[in-house]
């Protein structure tokens, strides 16, 4: 330390500078954990989709058809899908899960499989299910009817998500193939992220077909789309690669928090 006129040692740093560099370099190790941790709770999901759907199986036979590799659910599958999201940095990939439309009985007898495999920081897309099925699924959002053939109705979505299909194409050519109801934000239906909105400014409603709602570590997307009619259309066609980029994006997008050691 310098020394003073007097030949004592003195401190160049005032109390006060001392408590301001303590904090600093304490930020900045909270900082570096923080980023830490986001980089080893990124979880990269298999393109394969685990199924759940009615007995007959033909949801599934026409996903396959379409090139979209899947399996059939089971219950033991679905337990081993749970202990991979569970795993901090598992070198496994593991599987989104999808509902097909009116098949919630398929698996209702394993809800609470379910609900443990969101809770670990699994994912759930629950495509479209009719007035009499919609009560039984367990998560619930709220939608409102409309006719998608009614003109005006134009699709957005204002994130980045587009790497096959082009947005003025999803803005004006994917009504065709959307479902008879959209999804409202309403206290009820805590929705967290909007994928794709949907709204018609002369008659003044909007929603969103694709949105996200959190769910333990994990989330579901509500995808109100039709797409029994995937396998029969083009690679090329304005669905099927809408489908591409909104799995692309709900299968490869981090969450916050998933994969933590308990």
């Amino acid at each position: 330390m310098p020394k003073g006129k007097l030949g004592t040692e003195t401190n160049p740093f005032t109390p006060f500078q001392i408590i301001v560099t303590i904090l600093m370099g304490g930020g900045l190790i909270y900082l570096i954990w923080r980023l830490i941790q986001d980089l080893t709770s990124r979880e990269i999901f298999s393109e394969e989709l685990m199924v759940v759907d009615k007995k007959k199986g033909e949801f599934l036979e026409k996903l396959k058809s379409a090139g979209i590799p899947v399996i059939k659910f089971t219950p033991e599958k679905l337990t081993e899908e749970r202990k991979i999201v569970g795993i901090r940095r598992s070198k496994e990939k593991p599987r989104a899960v999808i509902i097909a439309p009116d098949a919630i009985d398929t698996i209702r007898d394993y809800l609470f499989l379910l609900k443990a495999y969101l809770d670990e920081g699994g994912r759930v897309i629950i495509l479209p299910h009719s007035d009499s099925e919609k009560g039984k699924l367990p998560f619930q959002v709220a939608t409102i009817k409309y006719n998608p053939e009614i003109e005006g109705f134009l699709v957005h979505s204002r994130m980045n998500i587009w790497k096959h299909a082009l947005r003025n194409e999803v803005e004006g050519m994917l009504a065709p193939h959307l479902a008879s109801e959209m999804i409202v934000a309403v206290d009820e239906s805590p929705v967290d992220r909007e994928i794709l909105t949907l709204h018609n400014k002369r008659m003044g409603i909007k929603g969103s077909v694709a949105g996200v709602m959190k769910q333990g570590k994990g989330e579901i997307l509500f995808l109100q789309l039709k797409l029994d009619d995937l396998a029969g259309l083009s690679q090329k066609s304005v669905l099927r690669r809408t489908i591409e980029d909104i799995l692309t994006y709900f299968q490869n997008r981090p969450v916050e928090g998933n994969n933590k050691e308990k």
